[in-house]
């Protein structure tokens, strides 16, 4: 998380914005307060959000911690 919390430094608000806006278009449930839990370190995300981070950020996926969850039938990549 080190590396994200380094970008969100350097890109300041507008950055964090861009990145929430990212992740809620595809995940509409999701709060500016599961972004702060996931930048305070106290959630780690799915892989569908850890990978709109890293396209949003440029930070390579394997350097951000995620969960990877199967859910049977389901077709989301």
């Amino acid at each position: 998380m080190k590396a994200l919390k380094e970008w969100i430094d350097r890109e300041g608000t507008q950055g964090r914005q861009r990145l929430f806006k990212a992740i809620k278009a595809k995940y509409p449930g999701f709060t500016q307060v599961s972004l702060t839990n996931y930048l305070q370190g106290q959630r780690v995300p799915d892989y569908g959000v850890a990978n709109i981070i890293s396209q949003v950020t440029g930070i390579p996926i394997f350097l951000l911690p995620f969960r990877f969850i199967h859910r049977p039938g389901s077709t989301e990549s």
